[in-house]
């Protein structure tokens, strides 16, 4: 994967393309992931998914007491990872920098 990516970088998904990345993981990762980034970009993150998946999350994180430092960065890893590999198939949108043309 590489180096270049943050997870700020799930915000260029579109909202379907975002969905198959979470899809890919366990809810809890996903809780954990989206736990530990900051609230303005969860928002928008969130905004992507129906109401529907987007409430599921928001009770989730709003019941969850703590993740570690290692857990969160562990768990938006994984997003990057998957969002990589998603996009490396041709399964969602996304231009993986390391795959880029000069």
């Amino acid at each position: 994967m590489s180096e270049s990516l943050v997870f700020e970088d799930m915000e260029l998904l579109g909202g379907d393309d975002f969905k198959a990345v979470l899809d890919q993981m366990e809810m809890d990762r996903v809780v954990a992931a989206l736990w530990g980034c900051p609230v303005a970009l969860r928002g928008r993150l969130l905004r992507k998914l129906t109401k529907r998946d987007s409430h599921v999350i928001e009770q989730a994180i709003a019941a969850t007491e703590h993740f570690s430092f290692a857990q969160v960065r562990d768990a938006q890893q994984q997003a990057l990872d998957v969002m990589c590999r998603l996009s490396r198939a041709g399964q969602i949108a996304f231009d993986v920098p390391d795959d880029m043309v000069a």
